[in-house]
C-alpha cells in the first residue's frame, strides 16, 4: 500500500490516471465542450484517489496495528501525516507535480476515516462474536 501511495507521486502515475481518465471522457463524449466542468471532475477525482489511498492505509494498519486503542490512533494518524508529507515531498524530484498542504491535508482525513472505518468493522465483529 505504501509502495503505491509512494508511486501515485510520481509523473508516471500522473501520466496514467490523466490518459485514463480523458480517454474515457472522449470515449463517453461527457462533458467535451465543457472544459470548466471537467477540469472540476477531473479535480474531485484525484482527490478522491487521495482519500481513499489512505482511507485504505489506515484501515489496514489500524486493524493490523498493536497496543491500546488510544496508542493505535496516535500511531495511524501520525503515520498518515508522515506518509502524506513524504507523498507530497516526493512530487518535488517530478516534473508537471505540484506539492500542496492540501493534499497532506486530505491524506490525514483520508488515514482518519481509516481509524473511523477500521474501530466500527471491529466494534461489530466484537458485537458478533457475544451473540
Amino acid at each position: 500500500m505504501i509502495a503505491l501511495i509512494l508511486f501515485s507521486s510520481s509523473s508516471a502515475a500522473s501520466r496514467f490516471c490523466d490518459g485514463l481518465f480523458y480517454s474515457n471522457v472522449y470515449f463517453f463524449g461527457a462533458a467535451r465542450n465543457h472544459h470548466g466542468l471537467l477540469s472540476a471532475i477531473h479535480f474531485i477525482l484525484e482527490k478522491g484517489m487521495h482519500l481513499v489511498l489512505f482511507l485504505i492505509f489506515g484501515h489496514l494498519l489500524m486493524l493490523s496495528a498493536n497496543g491500546s486503542y488510544s496508542s493505535r490512533v496516535v500511531f495511524v494518524l501520525a503515520s498518515g501525516l508522515i506518509l502524506g508529507t513524504a507523498a507530497e515531498f516526493l512530487q518535488t524530484f517530478f516534473v508537471g507535480r505540484d506539492p500542496t498542504v492540501r493534499d497532506t491535508l486530505i491524506d490525514f482525513a483520508g488515514a482518519s476515516l481509516g481509524v473511523v472505518t477500521a474501530t466500527q468493522r471491529s466494534r461489530r465483529s466484537c458485537k458478533d462474536t457475544a451473540l
